[in-house]
């Protein structure tokens, strides 16, 4: 994704618009991460601005001024991540499809929270139109779409519509998904190990092979075999979602672990991540992993960009 999505997504609200205002006193803003990005969107003049910004963030707002905007509306705000030098906040925008989330990330200086990075997973725009179009369209205009076409397009059209929607969620939305099908995770990441598939192959693999005519070789039915029970597993709870493709490079959690992309494309994916005591947790940051967000028992929601 693009480093400044979360500001192009907000624009339309003036996340990042100048707006002057009388200076007040440093020693008076806010030392809480949370109070500090309320303020700063909520309150802050430019000169206020500038002392609860550092970074990537700073270099904006000395261009532009103040990202004032007391309409950009937060919900479910949360710290997600802290230690000594840095903090991730995580909150709902109602600005954005579905009310997916946005994440600050501060950094400590002189003894002060300061912005330093602000984050979405985003999705290019003629995905989120497409999605729209199929949610909308008929019964008949669907069939019509791919008549005289092979089945297996529509079915991964299907499966391409779903990953979407579900890669659009908010993150509570994506942890309940999860929780509703955990027995189905724990089941088929067991049948990964016990295959070796750890840290190599994702599910998302499996129902790629099957939907393009793997099935018929011998040594993947097991793997396809695989796909499907997690396929109907999932539609079974009454959500309409499927896989997506894996991240295309080796998992950056080590050889102990594996994906379960709900969404992935150039490097930025979505989805669920088990980590075993031989993995490597990977950090959350600006640049990698927005988002780590523990689940239980090794399971991990992530979004990589």
């Amino acid at each position: 994704m693009h480093r400044f999505s979360i500001v192009r997504a907000a624009c339309s609200l003036g996340f990042l618009a100048a707006l002057a205002a009388p200076a007040s006193a440093v020693e008076a803003l806010p030392t809480d991460p949370i109070a500090t990005v309320r303020y700063l969107f909520g309150k802050s003049t430019t000169e206020e601005a500038k002392a609860l910004t550092t970074g990537e963030l700073g270099e904006i707002v000395s261009r532009n001024g103040s990202p004032l905007n007391p309409n950009l509306a937060m919900e479910n705000i949360a710290v997600i991540g802290q230690d000594d030098k840095s903090t991730i906040v995580s909150a709902e925008l109602p600005a954005l499809p579905d009310h997916s989330n946005g994440y600050v990330f501060l950094a400590k200086e002189d003894g002060r929270w300061k912005v330093e990075a602000l984050r979405t997973f985003d999705l290019p725009p003629d995905l989120i139109k497409r999605r729209i179009a199929w949610e909308q369209a008929t019964a008949q205009q669907r069939q019509e779409a791919f008549k005289g076409k092979d089945p297996k397009v529509a079915a991964e059209y299907e499966t391409a519509i779903a990953s979407i929607r579900l890669a659009m969620q908010p993150d509570r939305t994506l942890t309940a998904f999860f929780n509703d099908h955990k027995a189905a995770f724990r089941d088929l990441q067991a049948r990964l190990a016990k295959d070796g598939l750890s840290g190599q192959v994702s599910v998302a693999n499996l129902l790629l092979g099957q939907l393009v005519g793997w099935s018929d070789v011998p040594e993947l039915d097991e793997r396809n075999a695989m796909a499907k029970t997690f396929v109907d597993l999932l539609l079974a709870g009454g959500v309409s979602a499927n896989l997506g493709a894996p991240p295309r490079d080796k998992p950056r959690c080590g050889d102990d672990c594996s994906m379960f992309a709900i969404y992935e494309e150039q490097g930025r994916s979505v989805g669920y991540v088990w980590i075993g005591p031989k993995g490597k947790v990977p950090a959350m940051s600006p640049v990698n992993f927005i988002l780590m967000q523990p689940l239980g028992e090794g399971w991990y929601l992530y979004k990589m960009i």
